[in-house]
């Protein structure tokens, strides 16, 4: 047995339900906005980076740190490709968080925080990067360049070592080599290219660890 319904009933009744449809997709709507919301703040990992007398001093501040396993420092030197230098294990909310990397790279190195939860998740923090420049111990000078016979190759060093002198022809074969005696100051050795072919070749000077390469011309009268 079948009840017919009031129009006016009926007509009220669909309207109250679909009122009702609407605010509970509101409410429900309002409800992860606010969630999504106070999740992606949590998420945030923000840091501040300096350069140290050639370390890299990271630090940042965690506000909430719900279900978060470990925080990773990681570098790289390309920006592509990261290596982990460092696993801090999470103290609690509202800690401020500090690591120096004694040692970086020369020249731009790029640092990014992850941390994982409890369930495995990854979320990382924003890239920063800070240049570290090296001092040459060593300068070296070559002349006259393109070379008829002979050249000068004026080497000026800050500390005194021994080092090691070669010329390379455009193959790679070692055309001279001898040992360097490096005072501190102006060092200057003779090149006697009367017997080289024409063509590119490269003066390499190592000291220590460091190479020091000039491309020279030899040319001919």
């Amino acid at each position: 047995m079948f009840l017919a319904l009031n129009p006016f009933v009926a007509h009220f009744t669909a309207a109250f339900c679909s009122l009702l449809k609407t605010q509970v997709m509101k409410q429900l709507f309002l409800f992860l906005a606010v969630a999504i919301s106070g999740f992606v703040a949590r998420g945030q990992v923000d840091f501040s980076i300096e350069n140290n007398q050639n370390a890299a001093s990271l630090k940042w501040r965690t506000a909430q740190e719900q279900n978060v396993h470990a925080f990773v420092v990681q570098r790289s030197t390309t920006g592509v490709y990261y290596d982990s230098i460092a696993t801090i294990t999470p103290t609690g909310n509202n800690t401020n968080y500090h690591f120096t990397d004694n040692n970086p790279a020369p020249g731009v190195n790029y640092y990014r925080i992850y941390y994982t939860d409890a369930t495995g998740r990854i979320v990382y923090s924003v890239v920063r990067s800070s240049n570290f420049y090296v001092e040459k111990n060593i300068q070296v000078k070559v002349g006259p360049n393109p070379i008829l016979s002979k050249a000068t190759v004026n080497i000026k060093s800050d500390v005194a070592a021994k080092g090691l002198l070669k010329v390379l022809n455009q193959q790679g074969s070692i055309v001279m080599q001898q040992d360097i005696y490096l005072t501190n100051g102006i060092n200057s050795y003779t090149l006697t290219a009367e017997n080289w072919p024409a063509g590119m070749y490269y003066v390499n000077v190592m000291f220590k660890d460091e190479n020091v390469q000039i491309p020279v011309v030899r040319t001919r009268n």
